[in-house]
């Protein structure tokens, strides 16, 4: 609509700022790399017609995060190799169809480097199974602590943590302690069925967002 070349004209009209590079967020959670090679191909014809437009050559090419990670077993993640070789391939394409010097390419991994690196423990504090056999697992944490979940349906894997049950397993709810309808940890995960209160709980991939 416009905006971005309104706001190169602005960066490049003020006499403090030095416009050196565009930046693009595709989204989260991205496990194609191809997605980034296309982002790439509409980029560049963009800093081209910047130097069209005002003579500026742009240095630097920012593509963006949202580096898929797998929060459960199963789940896809954005292979490093392959985005290197995206990458690549997409400069030298787009370059060379509008004869622009290759960019220096950042990108912002965040959760992909992060959110392995932590795991979260709640101490249950209650069990409770409604009529029709739902259950549900009250903790001392919540939507305060990891807001992910109420907000997009965040999904994690969870384990018992201080013990080793043999206990047959069942779908669980953990709830947080906050009395709000989407304040959950995890829905329908699996969890002995002699969960009782002073167990551990482990949330992991909680190193990010949390």
């Amino acid at each position: 609509g416009g905006h971005a070349a309104d706001a190169v004209a602005r960066v490049l009209s003020h006499p403090n700022l030095d416009l050196i590079g565009l930046h693009c967020h595709i989204g989260s959670q991205v496990s194609d790399a191809v997605l980034y090679g296309e982002a790439i191909r509409r980029m560049i014809p963009a800093m081209a017609d910047i130097r069209a437009r005002h003579g500026v050559i742009l240095s630097e090419l920012n593509i963006g995060g949202g580096h898929a990670i797998p929060y459960r077993a199963g789940d896809p993640e954005l292979s490093v190799d392959q985005l290197a070789r995206v990458i690549d391939d997409a400069l030298d394409d787009a370059c060379a169809a509008e004869h622009f010097p290759r960019p220096t390419i950042v990108v912002e991994p965040g959760r992909a480097i992060s959110a392995r690196a932590g795991v979260t423990l709640y101490e249950v504090r209650g069990v409770k199974t409604q009529p029709g056999g739902r259950r549900f697992v009250a903790v001392d944490g919540g939507m305060s602590d990891n807001p992910r979940v109420s907000l997009y349906n965040a999904q994690y894997t969870v384990a018992l943590a201080n013990r080793h049950s043999l206990a047959p397993r069942q779908r669980v709810t953990v709830a947080g302690r906050h009395c709000e309808a989407g304040d959950e940890i995890a829905r329908d995960v699996e969890l002995p069925v002699d969960l009782h209160p002073g167990d551990l709980l482990a949330v992991a991939c909680t190193g990010a967002y949390h």
